[in-house]
């Protein structure tokens, strides 16, 4: 399989080349966020990350959590502990999710994002 990329690779090189593309390419690899520029700002900034299906993980009090999209459902469960797991039909609805002791929306902003999509 891995002759086969590379055939590819190599011919579509040579008709490229051929048709007076330059084929060299070059890469910019972006650093990752920082924790502090993935923070929520507010909740209105969280419902519409997760409104438009972004994907988050953060940490409250050393407990890993995960928002994801379950086709049309939103699931939040504590990392590594599927029991926890519940799904929510809106982001307001999500942000009543028991978080500890606390509710998801007392916390989102507070708390340590180390992954967020959109």
């Amino acid at each position: 399989m891995k002759n086969r990329r590379a055939a590819g690779w190599v011919l579509r090189r040579a008709v490229l080349s051929k048709h007076g593309v330059n084929c060299t390419m070059k890469y910019t690899i972006l650093p990752s966020n920082t924790t502090e520029q993935n923070r929520f700002i507010n909740l209105s900034d969280f419902k519409t990350c997760v409104d438009n299906y972004g994907e988050v993980e953060f940490e409250w009090k050393g407990i890993r959590y995960s928002i994801t999209r379950i086709g049309k459902k939103i699931s939040i469960a504590a990392a590594y502990h599927q029991e926890t797991e519940r799904l929510y039909d809106t982001a307001d609805q999500a942000l009543e999710y028991p978080v500890g002791e606390d509710r998801l929306r007392d916390v989102i902003t507070k708390a340590t994002v180390w992954l967020r999509t959109i």
